[in-house]
């Protein structure tokens, strides 16, 4: 009896699961940050992973995707992790491949590293460029230098 309801239980816990994913899901993409405050003031990790078409995002990665600069902002100012990767991608990646530079400009302010590569070896200035958004592309070729310049700088001291 007790294994019965601790199975039934477990089944209870992975289709709130699932039914949260999808709420949240739909509220990154309607921009619901009502909604949003309130998942997160109810307890849900802001860095738990989505599974979106089977593939992992984290929250941020996914209104990035969406191209969401008001999700965006909401769940960085509610500790998202810029540099959390999901499958070898974060963020800043997303937003990359979809060349929304208020995004990127978002994300690299909060701390983002254009300098992450995925599994292929490519760092979002690559995906911006591979996907023909050239604004995109140079304003994180820019700032990958910059990062460079500072790195050399140190060692050099």
């Amino acid at each position: 009896m007790k294994k019965a309801f601790l199975s039934l239980l477990a089944v209870a816990s992975v289709v709130l699961n699932v039914y949260s994913q999808q709420t949240l899901q739909s509220a990154i993409e309607q921009s619901d940050s009502r909604f949003v405050k309130e998942w997160i003031a109810s307890g849900h990790d802001v860095n738990n992973i989505l599974i979106v078409n089977d593939q992992k995002l984290t929250p941020l990665a996914y209104a990035a995707l969406k191209a969401n600069p008001e999700m965006v902002n909401l769940l960085l100012n509610r500790g998202a992790q810029v540099n959390q990767k999901t499958e070898f991608q974060d963020a800043l990646m997303f937003a990359a491949m979809g060349g929304n530079t208020e995004i990127i400009e978002t994300l690299l302010t909060a701390g983002a590293n254009p300098m992450n590569e995925n599994k292929m070896g490519k760092c979002a200035r690559d995906l911006a460029k591979d996907a023909g958004h050239s604004a995109a592309h140079q304003l994180l070729s820019i700032e990958t230098e910059k990062r460079v310049t500072a790195q050399r700088a140190k060692r050099l001291k």
